[in-house]
This record gives structure tokens, sequence and C-alpha cells, in this order.
């Protein structure tokens, strides 16, 4: 004879025969929400490589033409080209530049100020840009500031930073999220006249700093 069925027992083979309720009404959007998910933070993650991975910018190439500053009337003539090395060194992020800015700084004074075309730079891609200081300007010098120019200008060689201002978007490749960056980057020059015969050091390094 066959054993009797309790109402716990047919409560249990209908759970389990049953799909959950949430199985059962789940869309086939909420189904994909995981693989979305692991998308943005995949996502999130190449830009974030991003910022911990900054560019490698190098100053290759520098020649100064003229740097002849007048004490009495405190005019500064001035002629430095440059060539500055910028290495996207990213896998999978492109770079968007709105703004490129060169400052040319002499005795912690800036005496020129250049603005170069803005343009796009892929993942693991080499630019050069090639700003050119030239022109004159009113440049007063301290006592102190003078002796060394007067002492640079008897050696034929001057110490001039270069700050790089950098600002635009990062874009991760397949992905529609983009991260805004801000870089400067500050070179320190030992640039020798032309008219010297000397030569500048070949490749000068130059150091990240985020605002």
């Amino acid at each position: 004879m066959a054993e009797k069925q309790t109402e716990g027992d047919l409560d249990l083979e209908a759970s389990i025969s049953r799909p959950s309720k949430s199985e059962d009404h789940m869309s086939p959007t909420e189904k994909s929400l995981p693989i979305l998910f692991a998308v943005v933070i995949a996502g999130f993650f190449l830009l974030y490589s991003f910022s911990t991975s900054s560019l490698k910018v190098h100053v290759t190439d520098a020649s100064l033409a003229q740097f002849n500053h007048t004490t009495n009337n405190g005019q500064l003539h001035y002629n430095l080209a440059l060539n500055i090395s910028i290495r996207n060194p990213n896998t999978m992020i492109g770079l968007f530049y709105d703004t490129i800015e060169a400052k040319g700084y002499y005795q912690d004074r800036i005496f020129g100020n250049v603005s170069l075309p803005v343009f796009y730079q892929g993942h693991k891609n080499r630019s050069v840009l090639s700003p050119v200081f030239h022109g004159q300007r009113l440049f007063w010098l301290t006592n102190s500031e003078i002796s060394n120019f007067d002492s640079e200008t008897s050696d034929g060689v001057y110490s001039f930073e270069l700050i790089l201002v950098l600002k635009g978007t990062a874009k991760a490749e397949y992905w529609f999220k983009t991260a805004h960056f801000q870089l400067a980057y500050v070179c320190a020059l030992q640039v020798p006249l032309t008219s010297t015969g000397k030569s500048a050091d070949q490749t000068t390094p130059c150091q990240c700093y985020y605002f």
C-alpha cells in the first residue's frame, strides 16, 4: 500500500520543482547586469591606470640663438627653440589634448609663453612638440641676478626652466567613459648659445606634477 503523503511533503516537492520567483521574473536586462558591471569596473580600471602611469616627457633638443639683457632699460631679447618628446605609454588609452602651453623661465621668472596646437594621441604613441620662444620684453633683474646673468654669459651657457602644461581627456578604447587630466611637466635645462659652438645635453627628462 502506498504511503499517504502529508501536507508537509507536498509543500517540499512544490518548492523543489518550482523556480524561485526572482529567477522566474528576471528580465534580459537584469540578467545582463553582472556583465555590464564587470565592463564598468574594467573601464574604470583602465582610466585609473592612466593616472598612475604618467606620460613620458623629455626635451630632446634645445637651440639658443639669442639671449641678451640690457641692464639700463631692462630689455631682454631671446630666441630659444625646443623639441619636446611626449610618449603615451598606456596600452588601451588615447589622449585628447585640449590645452598645450609651454612656458619659459629664467631665474624663476617667466620670459616666454607659447600655446601649441591641440591634437589626439593614440596609445603607445610618441609625439614631438616644437615651441619657439622668440621676442623681447621688459625683464628687470636684481643685482644678484645680474651677477648670475653675467657669469652665465661669460660661460656661454644659460639655465632655463621649461614648464609644459597639458590639459585634456583620457579615453579607453571601446569604452564611452572619459577622465579629465591636468598635468604640468617641469624641465631644468642648461642651454649654450649656438654661437659658442657648444651643444646642449642630448635628452633632458621632465618631472610630472598633477594639479
